[in-house]
């Protein structure tokens, strides 16, 4: 769930940061290092469970969002792939832990 939490924050303040993508970013505001904190714990954490993104998809994803653009998957194909997410980092936690998993 906190993965979810932090993809939506992660659509919400990204994309000031990644306006001026290439150029040396003045990291003075908040929002350009709110933005970048952002982004990088969310990479590290799917870093740490071994999850590959699609950075130019997640991207282009924060972009459709704040700019009110058609999605390009339906609600329930994204639902479904957050479910299956879920799911797979609730698999792997009792192996982290040692604790069973709950059903």
């Amino acid at each position: 769930m906190k993965y979810v939490i932090l993809l939506v924050l992660l659509f919400c303040w990204l994309p000031p940061a990644l306006a001026g993508a290439g150029e040396p970013l003045d990291f003075q505001t908040e929002r350009v290092r709110l933005g970048y904190s952002i982004g990088y714990l969310v990479g590290g954490d799917f870093l740490k469970q071994q999850r590959q993104l699609d950075e130019e998809l997640l991207l282009r994803g924060i972009a459709d969002a704040q700019d009110g653009g058609e999605p390009l998957l339906t609600t329930e194909q994204m639902r479904e792939s957050l479910a299956r997410l879920q799911k797979e980092m609730a698999r792997r936690e009792p192996a982290k832990t040692g604790k069973p998993a709950a059903e």
